[in-house]
């Protein structure tokens, strides 16, 4: 849903309204399960609008990227958002570059970022933000565990303390763990459907053994009921029964072999893995 575009602007209500037209088409549009808000380049909208945005962001369940680019954004506009973010449970990426929210804004984002978990990736580029801010930033970070990219270049000018080296540290560290711990359970969730399915083909050739087996007692007695059973019978030595059975048996072990093979180097990871964690 891009609102940077003019042509989104309605001219009745700019006419009535002054610019705001596009409070109208986001009212009705989100109600359309809308995932992508583009409203860069808007510097127009006031904080009256980020009041709208923020209740939208509070009660909003399928909005995962919103943009907000070039706005003119202050540090009054971003603590506003922040309130909306603080409840949020559906947006994955916040772009905000090239605003002026300064330090008070960036504690406002720290704010929403401690109690915020599904926000992945924010990028507040060029945004005026010093020292201060920048050690705020990274204190909401040991809290939060699912941001994994907070982009903050070209900030903090002029800056050169060993504090502020020390924040940028340590939310690179702080994003590199949730980096890590979102992959970890990537790999969690495969080897869960691995063994879901190896547990399915189990059941199934465990299902399939049995229907051969019913199958043959049912031939068997059909067999019995055959006045020539007993002269057929005669013909067949018990080698040649044996042989029969053991072709039978030996595809099924060995399909079980291979799934026990799977299912040792699933607990032999897992076991890698802790070990690792200890």
């Amino acid at each position: 849903f891009y609102l940077g575009d003019g042509s989104h602007k309605m001219q009745e209500d700019k006419e009535k309204t002054g610019n705001r037209g596009w409070m109208r088409t986001l009212q009705v549009s989100v109600g359309n399960h809308v995932h992508s808000i583009k409203l860069a380049n808007n510097p127009e909208v006031k904080i009256g609008g980020y009041f709208i945005i923020s209740q939208m962001l509070s009660y909003i369940k399928g909005l995962i990227s919103l943009d907000l680019s070039s706005n003119e954004l202050t540090a009054a506009e971003a603590r506003v958002l922040a309130i909306g973010l603080k409840l949020n449970s559906s947006l994955q990426e916040l772009r905000m570059k090239e605003n002026a929210i300064g330090s008070e804004g960036a504690t406002s984002m720290a704010d929403a970022l401690k109690v915020n978990k599904t926000l992945l990736l924010v990028d507040l580029r060029m945004n005026s933000i010093r020292g201060p801010g920048i050690c705020m930033l990274a204190d909401s970070m040991s809290d939060n565990r699912t941001l994994t990219s907070l982009d903050l270049r070209w900030n903090y000018a002029g800056d050169a303390a060993d504090f502020v080296e020390t924040a940028l540290l340590d939310l690179k560290k702080f994003c590199f763990r949730n980096m890590k711990a979102k992959l970890q359970e990537l790999r969690r969730e495969g080897k869960a459907r691995k063994r879901a399915e190896l547990d399915l083909k189990h059941d199934g050739h465990g299902a399939n053994g049995n229907g051969d087996a019913g199958g043959g007692e049912e031939e068997v007695r059909s067999s019995k009921s055959d006045p020539d059973f007993h002269s057929q019978a005669s013909t067949h030595s018990s080698l040649d029964r044996m042989r029969q059975a053991e072709a039978v048996r030996k595809p099924k072990e060995m399909v079980e072999v291979v799934e026990r093979t799977e299912s040792e180097e699933l607990d032999e990871e897992d076991e890698e893995e802790a070990g690792a964690a200890g």
